[in-house]
């Protein structure tokens, strides 16, 4: 089973609201796994850009905070902080 098919299954079973597979969010999520997917099963050097990475951890958030929404009704809790870390390297 996919990524996108577990969360449209959690929506689909938990929630009364499916997914939005038209919502740019959706399509971003969907380049933030080509690129993970580039990472973890090379067939070519991924191209990395600080850009890319920033679009795909917002577009992960994006459909955490959905489909959190959508199940629990509020606002997935980490939403705020958005992809700044709080560690200090």
């Amino acid at each position: 089973m996919s990524r996108e098919d577990r969360l449209l299954f959690l929506c689909a079973r938990f929630s009364k609201t499916p997914l939005d597979w038209t919502a740019a969010y959706w399509g971003q999520f969907k380049d933030a796994q080509v690129l993970r997917n580039g990472l973890t099963h090379p067939k070519a050097p991924a191209k990395l850009t600080e850009s890319s990475v920033e679009r795909a951890l917002s577009s992960i958030l994006e459909v955490l905070d959905v489909t959190y929404r959508n199940i629990y009704r509020k606002k997935y809790p980490g939403a705020k902080r958005g992809i700044q870390s709080t560690i200090d390297l």
